[in-house]
């Protein structure tokens, strides 16, 4: 699916500008109530002095260079705490498929799936479910599932950075109670939970709809 994560990542975007504006508000409210140069006031006028094309702007950008700052591969562990083989496709035929026999019909896909992947073999199962994915890329409740987990993922993954950077932000200007840092970081860390959770559950999701509809001879 590497080629229509190329289309759908740029349509998730703004919801992840927006995201990030909506965390650097929090830091600069947590910021701000210790008395420090980042009050909330400061940066509402400063927001408010710029044109809306402005602000899109950077926070795009800003959203674009740390995503790319952690790796594929880790924005999955980050999501489905696993290793190796974080992906829910590594185990499309072994997990997913037995698990809902009223939504998918085994039998139906083992004729389009040749050859059929062990259990021991994440790797192939993931291959032969990216096969049929590929194949119904352009079904509304394929694409809008796939959508709904890359939006989550990649949320998930700014969560992470978040957690990393800020509460190390309000620890270098001296400025902020250890206590009030410990309980923005633990916010943090709440948030980053919840997105992980609802990520894995978009992904688990995804698979799902992607076996049924393969299933149904679609």
């Amino acid at each position: 699916m590497a080629e229509n994560n190329k289309e759908l990542k740029p349509q998730n975007v703004p919801m992840l500008a927006l995201f990030f504006g909506l965390n650097v508000a929090v830091l600069f409210i947590v910021a701000g109530g210790q008395g420090t140069a980042f009050t909330l006031e400061q940066f509402i006028k400063t927001i408010g002095s710029m044109q809306n094309g402005a602000i899109v702007l950077v926070t795009s950008l800003a959203v674009i260079v740390l995503d790319g700052l952690v790796p594929e591969v880790l924005k999955d562990i980050l999501v489905f705490w696993r290793w190796p083989h974080p992906l829910p496709g590594c185990r499309a035929f072994s997990t997913f498929a037995p698990k809902y026999p009223h939504l998918i019909n085994i039998e139906a896909i083992r004729k389009r799936v040749k050859p059929w992947p062990a259990k021991n073999q994440p790797d192939k199962q993931n291959k032969r479910w990216l096969d049929l994915a590929i194949q119904q890329q352009a079904e509304p409740a394929v694409s809008q599932a796939h959508r709904n987990f890359l939006l989550t993922k990649e949320m998930t993954s700014l969560s992470a950075l978040f957690l990393v950077l800020f509460p190390g932000m309000l620890c270098l200007t001296e400025a902020t109670a250890l206590r009030t840092i410990a309980i923005y970081a633990g916010g943090l860390v709440v948030q980053w939970l919840l997105i992980a959770l609802a990520s894995r559950n978009y992904g688990n999701n995804f698979v799902i709809i992607v076996l049924s509809r393969a299933s149904s001879g679609r």
